[in-house]
């Protein structure tokens, strides 16, 4: 068996020791990669590094000086936060990659004291793919609110619309001895009675060049007491009129339309109750 010379970290000469009591010397930091050492029955001094049959089995986990690498804290952190963040979103995410970027600065400078470098490079691309993907699956949940709250609010400022429509009729039949606008002018006729808010005969949901989106029902009768509808969204036409539900186009608020009955109110109506009123 093989054995050498050390000139140890106390700059004293030792020998002649085994391979294995200079790998031992080696873990306890006595010696390092740098240490001298020359083979039995040779005259030339080499690094301790150079000795393949000196280096310690698991050299991936000894640095140079011989002491034990360390796992990371920041490298361990940021993977965890990494896999929480699917479920946590951003308050994981931006600590992870943080982490994760500090965590991988300091393995990269540690000069072997520390390790982990793969844990932390995990750790970042799981707290920013995952941060991504739980923006896109958290979107997907709220958007379907969002539209609904929007589409609701707009038809809320439809049934307004048709209120002051229902106001400005009341106006004109006062002003006109109890006489309803000429049907093929009824949307000139009431345009002297809600002033410069035009926007009154267009509903919100209706694409925003079109001047009216109202249609009014000619037989029909302020204030009768049958409660008939007298205008009724869904027909692009300046001065509209229709006689039941076969002349409207789609229902611009999912599935119905609002209603200015002659009594004065105004209803949301599916689509299929449109037969049941009063025309």
């Amino acid at each position: 068996m093989a054995q050498y010379t050390i000139i140890g970290a106390d700059g004293k000469e030792y020998g002649l020791i085994s391979a294995e009591q200079a790998r031992q010397w080696l873990a306890q930091g006595r010696l390092t990669s740098q240490s001298r050492v020359q083979a039995e029955g040779s005259n030339n001094w080499k690094p301790l590094a150079e000795f393949a049959e000196l280096q310690p089995s698991c050299s991936g986990n000894i640095t140079a000086a011989g002491v034990p690498a360390k796992t990371c804290g920041m490298a361990v952190a940021s993977l965890v936060l990494g896999c929480l963040t699917l479920f946590c979103s951003l308050f994981t995410a931006i600590p992870g990659i943080i982490l994760g970027i500090v965590g991988l600065s300091k393995i990269n400078k540690s000069a072997g004291t520390l390790t982990g470098k793969g844990m932390a490079i995990a750790g970042i691309c799981l707290s920013a793919g995952l941060f991504v993907f739980a923006l896109a699956f958290h979107a997907a949940l709220i958007l379907p609110a969002l539209t609904h709250s929007r589409d609701q609010a707009r038809c809320v400022q439809c049934m307004n619309n048709l209120k002051q429509l229902g106001l400005a009729i009341g106006m004109y039949y006062d002003d006109n001895d109890q006489r309803m606008p000429t049907p093929s002018q009824w949307c000139d006729a009431l345009s002297n009675y809600v002033g410069h808010t035009k926007s009154l005969f267009r509903c919100p949901s209706a694409p925003p060049q079109q001047r009216c989106f109202y249609a009014l029902v000619p037989r029909a009768k302020w204030q009768a007491a049958n409660n008939g509808v007298l205008i009724i969204e869904g027909v692009d036409k300046w001065n509209a009129v229709v006689s039941g539900p076969a002349d409207l186009g789609t229902p611009p608020h999912r599935g119905g339309y609002n209603v200015l009955f002659t009594d004065g109110h105004v209803e949301f109506v599916r689509k299929e109750r449109l037969g049941q009123l009063q025309w």
